[in-house]
């Protein structure tokens, strides 16, 4: 359930969250992340399924953050390709 709150100059929104490998029980083969700063959370919620299924992965990283991209990589074995502004392909080698 979504509960807007508002503040001066900004609405707040408490939300219930959960990890994608707590929802996803299908085997996936690619991931989309695109979710403005939060990409490493969503990547450490789909751990297993990344561990296990190794999906291609489209993920969006700003730039002060794109070392974390490279340390995820190599502790996950993958490969990354940088394909677009802040847009990055992983692939599992």
């Amino acid at each position: 359930m979504v509960v807007p709150r508002k503040t001066p100059m900004k609405f707040e929104y408490a939300v219930q969250v959960d990890r994608l490998d707590n929802l996803v029980k299908d085997p996936i083969d690619f991931m989309k992340i695109d979710c403005e700063g939060a990409e490493f959370e969503v990547l450490e919620g789909a751990k297993n399924i990344i561990h296990i299924h190794k999906p291609v992965i489209c993920i969006e990283v700003f730039k002060h953050s794109r070392w974390k991209i490279k340390q995820f990589c190599w502790k996950n074995d993958y490969n990354y390709k940088h394909i677009s502004g802040d847009d990055f392909i992983l692939t599992s080698k």
